[in-house]
């Protein structure tokens, strides 16, 4: 859990609920869940479904959700380490008596791509995502227009088609939205 919105290199705001305090009184309230990248100068952990609430005093890191990423946490007297199957990815120590990590914050750079990161804001998986593998399997279609002035045929609209496997482009006037299927039919 963190209260820090900038640590996030993905969050969706959409989830919502309660964390109880030790307290046992007060409550705060969820605001969101996503992606955490922690770096730091011997490696890198990535932390998924990490909670954002805005109200908490200080970041949290659960030594349980480490583990079932396959992270093993070794305490010892004056220090602490994160290691993954092959080298140790984090290095810490205690402040007032609590185990404390150094890292870089990642604001700005994101581990996705643009295009994964307009993949999971529509909700699918990019890997998941194949490319068409036969012309015509797939057409990305789009109507432009009015266009002011018509051209001189009176063409006010133009259709755009493009063929996810090739690539091929193809701009087709049109002079009236109702001509758009023969439009198509004769591309």
């Amino acid at each position: 859990m963190t209260a820090n919105a900038n640590l996030f290199i993905s969050l969706d705001h959409s989830e919502e609920g309660v964390v109880r305090t030790s307290s046992g009184n007060e409550a705060l309230k969820i605001k969101g869940i996503g992606t955490i990248k922690l770096v730091n100068e011997l490696g890198t952990i990535l932390l998924k479904k990490v909670l954002y609430v805005p109200q908490l005093a200080v970041n949290l890191l659960s030594v349980q959700c480490l583990v079932l990423d396959n992270f093993c946490v070794n305490f010892e007297i004056n220090s602490f380490h994160i290691s993954n199957s092959s080298s140790i990815v984090m290095r810490g120590n205690y402040v007032a008596n609590l185990p404390t990590l150094e890292f870089k914050n990642l604001l700005h750079s994101s581990l996705y791509s643009p295009s994964e990161l307009l993949h999971k804001s529509l909700g699918h998986d990019f890997n998941s995502c194949e490319a068409s593998s036969k012309p015509f399997e797939e057409l990305h279609m789009d109507l432009v227009g009015p266009i002011s002035p018509p051209s001189q045929e009176g063409h006010k609209y133009f259709l755009t088609i493009v063929d996810s496997c090739t690539r091929f482009c193809s701009a087709i006037p049109v002079k009236h939205k109702s001509d758009i299927s023969d439009a198509i039919e004769q591309a």
